[in-house]
């Protein structure tokens, strides 16, 4: 197949001739923004909730790897900050935000389970050692009786384990203060408990 005049790789997808994921995300590279790139990649990478094909990261890291011309540093440098288990665009964003402004790295989809009910949780963005949790909340979130409803129960057995809950939005990603100073507050609170005798 021919992509912006040059041979690309190629592949069978759903009976239909495609170019393989990283020739696509090579070739949009220059055009997306590092966090919407970062967020592309952890779609196509997610274990869950992402891509109809998922590319395991490691393929995904040697492609890139291999990838010469206009793109391929950038790509390179967006799989190198991807994570398997984040499972919305938000959620890269948020991670990103959080270790730009010198935080340490949140885990994505930490699993959380009720002690009472055996029920699964997950965790958008989350430090386990300290039991503090960032939950991402969109407009659907707000919308959908369903998700309020478990984002509810959510934060009683969180808040019944002894997490610290942080809930954000997209006003929280656009003016970050605010989010950054709770988050702040959150892991010196931690840390004092953690040193205290």
């Amino acid at each position: 197949m021919v992509l912006a005049g040059r041979m690309v790789a190629t592949e069978s997808f759903r009976g239909v001739l495609v170019a393989v994921p990283v020739v696509i995300l090579q070739e949009i590279a220059p055009k997306l923004s590092r966090m919407d790139l970062v967020a592309a990649v952890d779609a196509l990478i997610a274990d869950s909730n992402g891509a109809l094909r998922r590319v395991p990261l490691e393929t995904l890291r040697e492609q890139a790897q291999a990838a010469t011309g206009r793109g391929a540093k950038k790509l390179r440098a967006a799989v190198a900050e991807a994570r398997e288990r984040v499972w919305s665009p938000m959620e890269t964003k948020m991670r990103l935000l959080v270790v730009d402004r010198g935080y340490p790295e949140p885990l994505p989809n930490v699993e959380v389970r009720d002690p009472d009910t055996g029920t699964s949780f997950f965790i958008d963005l989350a430090y386990p050692e300290w039991k503090i949790g960032i939950e991402y909340d969109s407009e659907q979130h707000r919308l959908d009786k369903v998700k309020w409803q478990k984002d509810l129960h959510k934060d009683e057995v969180l808040h019944g384990e002894g997490w610290i809950v942080l809930r954000v939005s997209i006003a929280d990603f656009h003016d970050s203060r605010y989010f950054l100073r709770r988050l702040e507050a959150a892991i010196r609170s931690r840390k004092q408990q953690s040193s205290a005798p």
